[in-house]
């Protein structure tokens, strides 16, 4: 039987169990019902909310009205001595507005305005908590607004400071002479009459909504689009509507209840089901795959070379472990060829020069901790130009490989012992004609001296391989840890500043690293460097002497 047979043995049963289905269908009807009251629910708190607002809203046009139409309102007006208007008209305007507080509001503030005057606001009072209260700035900047907008009524809803609710900002343009709403083309000498009412009721049962359903109330001048399943918006007051937006997590809530009942009933179902599945699928499915997992991860862990190959079957499972068993044997030959191609110089298959430099940071930092020396043989074949110029690149190359495969037997360690020990050498290629050669747990200098000699032995009169004789000899130069250098560039340099010592003293030579001549191998740099950049007419002259 194949796979696909083994899943419709499982898969049958467990649809002729439709409880998912049938548990699903009544949650989403249980779950319409409750989200159709929800909202039923919210839309009468909008509808008191924006009549709670509206009752505001209403007051404080027909009280602005009322306190236009006051005596002690016109004699403002008319009164050009700002102490009487102050004192004697001002207390009677401001015992008329005491009279509404019963209205249940916590703050009003009333504001008349003549912008003809050098000093526009001709009166201010505010009855609210604060005795020493004056006029704040947006209540300064709504009634700058209404007189640059140049209407004869206004009607805002403005928020007065950050930790302070919204008010009703009522404003009305009044006639000096007629005292009622001026003529266009008298609005510019009109006054400006300011109501500011704090809607207190409404504030309060705002709050009381937010708290209760967690919801984002605002007033905007059109109901706000919203992506929540709860939300409600009701118009209030002139052009402006308040907008309800319950959060989805009140509604989830609430389907809470309904949603544990049925989902205890559907797990007991699962249960039930599960137990049934779960010894199905073990004994067709799983227990054969699990196997195949355990044997990849012992052949990821390198605990085994690949899979054995236990289904013969000619099913799914039996087609993918013979597809795994394939693919780690190509991915243990890629890793392989990989591997020698990341650490080995393509034509000598000695170590490139990242792999020297990663062993030799690891070397120097065991001799560090250990207190040990190390030496970095630097070789640098003569003439070797010569070679590949003459005889062509496949001769130089030739040539290459004699010497690298030369070298690996000239520097075995079982061949270099010394008082005893035997030391750990690891060589490779640099670039080029140029190779090196590390030496671990080194006693003193006549080791990778012994070593050096060993190497120039292979050039005596020249260097000769299969295809003849050649005039090529080497340079060595030698660089000690820890007195010649602490890192791996400090000892390379140190190494080939020696190399070249040993070139300049006549070739096939060996040069130990010292300070003495590396200050003597600068010196001629600088020197040839500042010959070459002199004007020889300025700095030599020609003399003639008489004999």
């Amino acid at each position: 039987m194949n796979l696909s047979r083994r899943a419709l043995t499982v898969i049958v049963p467990v649809v002729l169990l439709s409880y998912g289905i049938a548990a699903g269908s009544a949650y989403v009807a249980l779950e319409n019902t409750i989200q159709r009251l929800e909202q039923n629910r919210l839309d009468l708190a909008a509808t008191e909310l924006a009549e709670r607002f509206n009752q505001y809203s209403t007051f404080a046009e027909s009280y602005l009205i009322a306190l236009i139409e006051n005596n002690a309102f016109r004699g403002l007006l008319r009164e050009h001595d700002d102490l009487y208007r102050q004192v004697g008209l001002g207390s009677a305007i401001e015992k008329t507005i005491r009279k509404f507080a019963q209205h249940q509001s916590e703050k009003i503030s009333f504001l008349v305005v003549d912008p003809l005057k050098e000093n526009p606001e001709l009166f201010y009072f505010e009855s609210s908590n604060d005795p020493f209260a004056s006029l704040s700035e947006p209540l300064r900047n709504a009634y700058q607004q209404a007189l640059a907008s140049n209407r004869s009524s206004d009607w805002h809803y403005v928020r007065l400071t950050q930790h302070q609710p919204a008010s009703i900002v009522v404003h009305e343009r009044v006639d000096r002479i007629t005292y009622d709403k001026p003529l266009a083309s008298q609005m510019a000498e009109s006054a400006l009459v300011q109501l500011a009412l704090e809607p207190t009721q409404y504030i309060q049962l705002k709050a009381e909504l937010e708290q209760s359903y967690g919801a984002h109330i605002a007033i905007a001048s059109a109901p706000l689009p919203s992506e929540s399943k709860l939300a409600s918006a009701r118009p209030v007051g002139p052009n402006l509507h308040v907008n309800i937006h319950v959060p989805d997590q009140y509604l989830n809530h609430k389907l809470l209840g309904a949603r544990l009942t049925m989902s205890l009933i559907a797990l007991l179902m699962c249960a039930l089901s599960s137990l049934l599945l779960y010894r199905l699928v073990r004994k067709f499915i799983t227990a054969p795959i699990v196997q195949l997992e355990r044997e990849l991860s012992e052949v990821m862990d390198k605990k085994k070379e690949n899979i054995e190959l236990r289904n013969r079957a000619n099913d799914e499972l039996g087609r993918l472990e013979r597809s795994f068993h394939k693919l780690y044997d190509d991915l243990s030959q890629a890793y392989t060829q990989t591997k020698e191609l990341a650490e080995h110089d393509a034509l000598t298959k000695l170590y490139n020069m990242g792999y020297l430099n990663e062993q030799t940071q690891e070397a120097l930092s065991y001799a560090h901790r250990v207190g040990e020396s190390l030496a970095l043989i630097y070789i640098d074949l003569d003439n070797f130009k010569f070679v590949n110029d003459k005889y062509g690149h496949d001769t130089g190359d030739a040539l290459l490989k004699a010497f690298a495969h030369r070298l690996t037997r000239v520097v075995r360690a079982e061949d270099l012992v010394c008082n005893g020990k035997h030391p750990v050498t690891l060589h490779g290629r640099i670039a080029g004609d140029e190779f090196s050669v590390i030496v671990r747990h080194v006693d003193d200098h006549t080791v990778p001296e012994k070593i050096a000699r060993r190497i120039l032995a292979m050039f005596n009169q020249g260097f000769t391989f299969e295809l003849g004789r050649f005039p090529v000899s080497a340079s060595i130069g030698i660089a000690m840890y820890p007195q010649d250098g602490h890192t791996v560039s400090q000892l390379v340099s140190n190494a080939d500043n020696a190399m070249y010592q040993a070139k300049n003293s006549g070739k096939n030579k060996i040069a130990f690293y010292s300070r003495e001549l590396a200050m003597q191998m600068r010196r001629r740099i600088e020197i040839e460097q500042e010959l070459k950049a002199i004007s020889f007419d300025d700095e030599f002259r020609l003399e003639f002497m008489a004999l």
